[in-house]
């Protein structure tokens, strides 16, 4: 299930920059998907600690080296996501959810017809739980 963050889809309507911890996205538009051309990355994202599914997490799918985000989805209330992207690119999978640590993962460039499972487990974050925020590659505390 597809379910974009609504703010985060308005930003990308509006070619906004969103700062994510010590993140900043663009978003660019990706490249048009015939529907017979697409490859698909899906999995689950859950908590490290405890394997609890992870709701409302939001993965962005970037073009792979940059901060472009070319895809955006969130999990579902199993933790579950599932989105359609263009073959023949490599992308950055960037997950980050309220009160976990921020994980990256580097996927080489997919095939047309290419089905990508991936299970994603995150890290709480210790210090916003104590009320500071960080995440792993942060140097700043909020």
């Amino acid at each position: 299930m597809n379910r974009p963050i609504p703010f985060l889809v308005a930003a990308l309507a509006a070619g906004m920059l969103i700062s994510c911890a010590s993140k900043n996205f663009t978003f660019e538009d990706p490249p048009l998907l015939a529907p017979d051309e697409t490859a698909t990355i899906a999995g689950s994202v859950t908590s490290e600690e405890t394997a609890h599914p992870v709701e409302g997490a939001t993965v962005r799918v970037l073009k792979e080296g940059t901060q472009t985000v070319w895809y955006i989805v969130a999990t579902d209330d199993r933790g579950k996501f599932i989105v359609s992207v263009a073959p023949g690119q490599a992308y950055d999978v960037h997950v980050e959810a309220y009160q976990y640590l921020s994980r990256e993962i580097g996927l080489d460039r997919l095939k047309s017809g290419q089905h990508v499972p991936l299970l994603i487990e995150l890290r709480e974050d210790v210090a916003m739980m104590d009320g500071e925020h960080y995440d792993e590659k942060a140097v700043e505390i909020f």
